[in-house]
């Protein structure tokens, strides 16, 4: 009976270590995939528009939601790029087909302004 309960214990530590195993590599891949955002918004902030856009457009190249969200804001505002609605649309628009909820709303105020 002793025996029984060790092998059950010594399973569910198992299952708890594999868990924590897939839980930080997957959380790796977010940071990772996320960095380049970071670094992408670290150069904008700091006045380094052709940086930024080059590290966005890369990045958005990718499907990384949240440098296609930068990349059609920057569009939007000429920020680096000659100011086109029609590319910040598009690339907003990939952006909330990837699931970035800001994308979502900032298409929704481009609507209400009737931006072309």
């Amino acid at each position: 009976m002793l025996q029984k309960r060790k092998s059950g214990l010594e399973l569910l530590l198992l299952s708890f270590v594999v868990l924590l195993f897939f839980s930080a590599s997957l959380n790796a891949a977010t940071t990772a995939r996320n960095d380049a955002c970071y670094q992408g918004l670290q150069a904008y902030t700091d006045g380094w528009y052709k940086k930024a856009a080059d590290i966005f457009k890369k990045d958005a190249g990718k499907k990384n939601a949240c440098s296609q969200f930068q990349l059609g804001l920057m569009y939007y505002y000429g920020h680096g790029f000659k100011k086109d609605t029609g590319k910040a649309k598009h690339w907003l628009k990939k952006s909330a087909s990837n699931g970035f909820k800001k994308a979502e709303e900032q298409l929704e105020l481009l609507n209400k302004k009737k931006v072309s």
